[in-house]
Order: C-alpha cells, then structure tokens, then sequence
C-alpha cells in the first residue's frame, strides 16, 4: 500500500503527507478555538483572515491557506516529524498543531480498526471454513478406523490411513492458525492504543518566526544607504555639470531619459 513500508506499517512521510490532506484540514478548519481579538471560542473556519466572501469557495480556499501554514520536517535517521503552525496568535499556533496531532492519531487509530474490522470478516469466514474442512477430514478417518480395525500388515490400507492421517493434521495446523488470527483480529478491533507517540507538544512561540524584523530593518537601511549615495552622486555631478558643461552630465541626463520612457512603456503594456 502506499505510504506502508513492507512490515505492513505505515511509513512516517505517510503521516507527513496526511497531516497536509484535505479531509484532516477541513475537519481541523471545523473545530473551535480560542479567538485571540474576542476571547470567545469560534470555529477556526471564521478565525482564518481568508477574505473569500463567496461560501461555495471558502472552504476550498481556506484549505488551500491551512496548507501553506503548517509544514512538517521529516528526520530520515531517526523518523521523528516535526509539525510547525504558522498563526498570528502564538497561543492560537500551538492549539492548532497539537490539535492537528489528535487528529492524525484518531485517523491513524480508526484506520487501524477498520483494516481490523476487514480481517476479523475475513478470518472468522476462513475459520468457519476450516473448522467444517477439519471435522470432515475426522470424520473421513474415523470413517475408515471403523471399517478397518486390523489395518497394519496391508500395504494398500496402511497408505490410505497415512494419507488420511496427513489431511486431518494439516487440517488441525490451519484450523490452529486461523484460531489464533482470529482472535488477535478480536483484539484489534477494540485496541484504542495510539501508534504515534508524540515526544514534545506544541507550546506557543517567544520569538516569532515571520517577518524577521531586525532581517527587514537591516536590508532597509542598506537599501537607503546605497539609494543616498547615488542620489549624492547624482546631486554633485548636476552641480559640477553644471558649471563645466561636462559630458558625463549629459550622459546622465540622456540615461535617465531612456530609463523613463522604458519605464513608460512597461507600465502601458501593464496596464
């Protein structure tokens, strides 16, 4: 199966990938939390700012917006994921992860019991089955014990117990085996034992994640720095240009012109 390693378990970029679909998200945009402005609890459906007025297409974009807020990283070494939310609110950001972990677990949980559900089907139909194939292959070999009492010493009888013999413990083997898958099947089914062990729980944020202000106020103070300069630049050249008739002057002037009217017409062709 997809996302199943060949143990039959499911693989942890299998449980990445269903923290990210749509039936997990829209049930998540379903619940209540805790709204940061009102104090009140809403669904996060109408805490979302998604700016959709149109209901028919909200919910779809509202899951397309819960997709780019949570992200998870998976460690290929040790098969831990970390589950990231990215919220406004920082109390409001660990709600939502450690509700989306709840989900994931009751997913993970009732598609286990379901998968439980099929095979205690399976193997209590099976088990009938073997228990009427074993009852005649015991009937079949007492059948022949009756009629053949003194069956040693007859090469022909001997063959027939023997092959009669073999069928009913084979028969006993399988009847023993699907016994056992049968009752392991019962247990599943009522095993409410998560699989996903969660290590550390979301807790809200001291530092926030975007938009990194020192980041932002660093490169704005660059970007001034270098447009002052060349505005310096360009103030002291037109003054002594201006004097001397210099012809970087003109240069300039000439590029400024060109850079304005191709500006010009890219903003045409926008518009």
């Amino acid at each position: 199966g997809i996302g199943v390693s060949s143990s039959g378990v499911p693989t942890p970029e299998y449980f990445a990938s269903i923290l990210e679909s749509r039936e997990l998200l829209d049930t998540l945009l379903r619940l209540q939390f805790r709204d940061p402005g009102t104090g009140e609890r809403r669904p996060l459906l109408d805490i979302l700012p998604i700016g959709v007025p149109d209901s028919a297409a909200l919910r779809s974009v509202a899951v397309r917006r819960m997709r780019d807020l949570i992200s998870t990283q998976l460690d290929g070494r040790t098969g831990i994921v970390t589950v990231a939310v990215r919220q406004a609110d920082p109390q409001l950001a660990a709600d939502v992860a450690n509700q989306a972990m709840a989900l994931l677990n009751q997913f993970n949980l009732e598609r286990r019991q379901s998968q439980s559900r099929e095979q205690l089907r399976f193997t209590a139909q099976r088990f009938a089955e073997a228990e009427a194939e074993l009852k005649a292959a015991e009937t079949d070999l007492e059948a022949f014990l009756s009629a053949n009492r003194q069956y040693e010493g007859s090469p022909l009888l001997e063959f027939e117990y023997a092959r009669l013999d073999r069928i009913v413990q084979m028969k006993q083997a399988l009847y023993t085996n699907l016994a056992t898958s049968h009752e392991d099947a019962r247990i599943a089914v009522v095993r409410d034992t998560p699989v996903i062990t969660v290590i550390d729980r979301a807790v809200p944020p001291h530092l926030r994640a975007a938009p990194v202000r020192r980041l932002y106020v660093l490169l704005g103070g660059l970007f001034g720095l270098a447009l002052g300069m060349v505005i310096a630049y360009g103030v002291d050249l037109r003054a002594r240009s201006a004097v001397e008739g210099s012809e970087d002057y003109r240069e300039l002037t000439t590029a400024i012109a060109g850079v304005r009217t191709d500006l010009g017409k890219l903003i045409g062709r926008g518009g």
